[in-house]
């Protein structure tokens, strides 16, 4: 370098710690040569994107700019969501294809940054291997974390090492990397009020490459994968004397071996497995774990519905990833389908890994494609309740991975528009399915009509795992009480029409909180309308059916009622002022109205009992964030007191900690040169404080402060850099210093 100082030396630094206004407040940098103002433009506008401010960038670039900048352009498109983002991801395919563009460091940058966010780790690889570069180079070490391949992350760190020891980013990656090394020693959270709570682990060579468990491994299937290192290294970190299997039905022939092999190689004194039906992951069942004494449970060939903090006692799910012969799935989609059809892949979570590789193989011949996804659920994933809806004219057609019909049925619910194919990875082959939507349909739509003139109700909760949430069914009471119906509340593990007609007609209606799927396939075996939480809505008039939702709003499910300011239905009023909720003479007129006008083929049936983005309905225990809203305040408040009971340990060498309303301010002393910190960070950056997914928030917090000591030129925006003056700290262990306290 010639000793010459970088002029862009302030934005890259303030871009690689976090700073990003910091950075785009420094980009304003003149007298460059053309290579350093693309650069200075790729920086900035990276700065952006990590912002959330992707539509300046995309209207900033013109289709003229260097490849560089048109780079940085893809990443804003895959960030803004929706098309854009499937744009993108067909976008790197045919860039990948031109040997020029496949060149630029910074589009070999950008793509490896999409695959990673993609998880699609192996594809980011083969673009970003060829490092050259800083910025390739740590990006992969994070891949590399990312894939608990802490070996091929250090090798990586040694390239920059060599490139530039003393860089910002060298320095943040050897951060990273010994970060990773030590927490190879898994962190536990203990608490007294319940059991052990692991953030991460890592499975040691010890249990991977044991050949007494690979010849115990090898009674299943090639193709299945059961974790099984994985649950005997989760199990020994946890101490696990007593443990608890779930399989659904298909999976339950491997599960004697299974309680073998953890009771001889995880030192599980024992193990036994829980016989009920298992339909899915919300059958999840830690309850009877739990009453059976166990201390640990595994939930096989479902995705993980209920978050492990819920669960009574510690539970791992297992996915069962399946193998299959993803050529044949290619090639089959190839034979069928015309090359300018948008298609949609999806199907059931075992099939997930299959499912991306097809389409990233796909995604070179077709120009449309994509994998939907419904958050919090798996990209590809559809559940028999849950479905992603994809936008209208967006897909043509649609190839489910799957053996059955169930799930896909869901997504033909929520896409009646798009045409069905499923491919059974087992016998490999192609089928056009249909559903009979008016059928379906029109059967609900009478059962919602006959449920309208109910004066009794009853409501189930299903007690089979998990099936029942409380949340809805406090949410059903209110919306009874808010109409003054009477109801009752029922227990039922499993609901069928020979159960229900024991009540006779004693109950005119029924709410179950249990499986939609029980209301839209067997509804019509009950003798009384039996709703989903949903229907009950629409029924009781607090959301307009599907049928009524006009064109111009969207087919996304019911749309809430407005409220009323006054109400003449009584003298006394029916208590929608005071409860919120439409007034009863304002429902019975928009029934009346809607009896004219029902046409159940229009709208869209909603499938999104799982969905962070569905209705007051549904069952998520993971809702969408809402941007810079009290809550999210709050959140970054109770973040702020977590962080400063972290800094109190006497590893941090941390002093003059102090707790405002907003913020939280701390000096932490280096060990070096008599030189420390001083923090002022503001509780809303607390929401941002993780540098890599995986991390524990304990993590994040070493991170950010060995990433912003590694220099001392480096400040990050919301600290400043001074000397240790004579003072005496008595809580936190640190030495007292005897230089005078100056600013530096």
């Amino acid at each position: 370098m010639g000793g010459q100082l970088d002029p862009l030396f302030a934005l890259k630094n303030n871009f690689y710690v976090g700073a990003y206004q910091a950075a785009i407040n420094e980009s304003n940098v003149h007298g460059l040569s053309e290579s350093a103002t693309v650069e200075r433009d790729c920086i900035m506008y990276r700065a952006y994107i990590a912002l959330g401010k992707y539509q300046r960038v995309i209207d900033d670039i013109s289709s003229a700019a260097p490849t560089a900048l048109q780079a940085v352009k893809l990443l804003a498109l895959y960030f803004s969501g929706g098309d854009n983002k499937e744009k993108a991801l067909a976008s790197i395919s045919e860039w990948t294809a031109d040997p020029v563009i496949a060149s630029n460091p910074s589009f070999l940058l950008v793509a490896g940054t999409i695959y990673a966010h993609e998880k699609m780790y192996n594809e980011a690889l083969k673009l970003t291997h060829v490092g050259g570069t800083l910025d390739l180079c740590a990006l992969n070490v994070q891949i590399y974390l990312k894939m608990y391949r802490t070996d091929s992350a250090e090798k990586q760190l040694k390239i920059m090492e060599q490139i530039d020891k003393d860089h910002t980013l060298t320095q943040l990656a050897n951060t990273w990397c010994k970060g990773a090394s030590s927490s190879q020693k898994t962190l536990v959270v203990k608490s007294s009020a319940g059991p052990k709570r692991f953030i991460r682990q890592q499975v040691p060579d010890s249990i991977l490459n044991d050949p007494k468990l690979k010849e115990a491994m090898s009674v299943f299937p090639s193709n299945y994968n059961f974790e099984i290192p994985k649950s005997i290294w989760r199990l020994k970190q946890a101490g696990s004397r007593k443990v608890a299997l779930q399989f659904p039905e298909g999976l339950l022939m491997y599960s004697l071996a299974i309680c073998d092999i953890l009771e001889t190689f995880a030192e599980v004194k024992e193990c036994f497995v829980l016989g009920d039906v298992t339909y899915g992951a919300c059958c999840v069942d830690d309850f009877s774990a739990t009453a059976l004494g166990a201390d640990f449970l595994i939930h096989y060939g479902h995705s993980c519905l209920v978050p492990i903090d819920m669960t009574r006692i510690p539970c791992l799910y297992v996915f069962v990833d399946i193998q299959i012969d993803v050529e044949n799935l290619v090639e089959t989609v190839r034979k069928n389908f015309d090359r300018s059809c948008k298609l949609a892949i999806a199907g059931t979570i075992q099939f997930s890994t299959a499912i991306h590789a097809a389409k990233v193989l796909l995604s070179r011949e077709f120009s449309s494609i994509q994998v939907p996804q419904s958050k919090p659920l798996s990209p590809g994933e559809v559940l028999g309740c849950t479905s992603p809806v994809l936008p209208s004219g967006s897909t043509d057609s649609l190839v489910f991975v799957a053996d059955g019909r169930f799930h896909l049925e869901a997504f033909m619910i929520a896409n009646p528009e798009v045409k069905s194919y499923r491919y059974d990875p087992y016998s490999k082959l192609l089928t056009i399915e249909e559903y009979d939507h008016q059928g379906m349909r029109a059967a609900r739509m009478n059962a919602i009509k006959q449920a309208r003139g109910a004066k009794t109700w009853g409501v189930v909760l299903g007690t089979l795992g998990r099936q029942g949430n409380p949340r809805i069914l406090t949410h059903v009471e209110e919306r009874l009480t808010a109409r003054k119906l009477e109801y009752t509340i029922f227990l039922i593990s499993e609901l069928s029409p020979a159960k229900l007609a024991l009540f006779q007609d004693s109950v005119d209606a029924w709410i179950q909180i249990a499986c939609p799927r029980l209301s839209i396939d067997w509804g019509e075996a009950f003798k009384q309308p039996l709703l989903t939480p949903y229907e009950a809505e629409v029924a009781l008039g607090f959301v307009k059916p599907w049928w009524r939702v006009s064109e111009d709003v969207g087919t996304t499910g019911g749309i809430q009622m407005e409220t009323v300011e006054t109400c003449e239905c009584t003298p006394e009023g029916c208590g929608s002022v005071e409860s919120g909720v439409a007034c009863l003479k304002v429902v019975k007129d928009y029934n009346e109205e809607s009896n004219r006008k029902d046409d159940p083929s229009k709208g869209s049936y909603p499938m999104d009992y799982y969905s962070r983005d569905g209705g007051p309905w549904n069952s998520a225990y993971v809702k969408a964030p809402e941007m810079e809203s009290e809550f999210s305040v709050i959140y970054a408040w109770m973040q702020l007191f977590r962080v400063a009971r972290i800094l109190q340990r006497p590893e941090f060498r941390c002093f003059r900690l102090q707790i405002g309303y907003q913020h939280l301010f701390f000096r932490i002393r280096f060990q070096q040169n008599n030189v420390g910190v001083q923090f002022c960070i503001p509780a809303s950056r607390f929401k941002h404080l993780q540098f890599l997914e995986y991390i524990s928030l304990e993590e994040a917090v070493i991170r950010l402060i060995e990433a912003t000591l590694l220099r001392f030129d480096t400040m990050w925006y919301f600290g400043e850099l001074f000397s240790l003056g004579p003072e005496r700290v008595a809580p936190f262990g640190v030495v007292e210093s005897k230089a005078g306290e100056s600013r530096a």
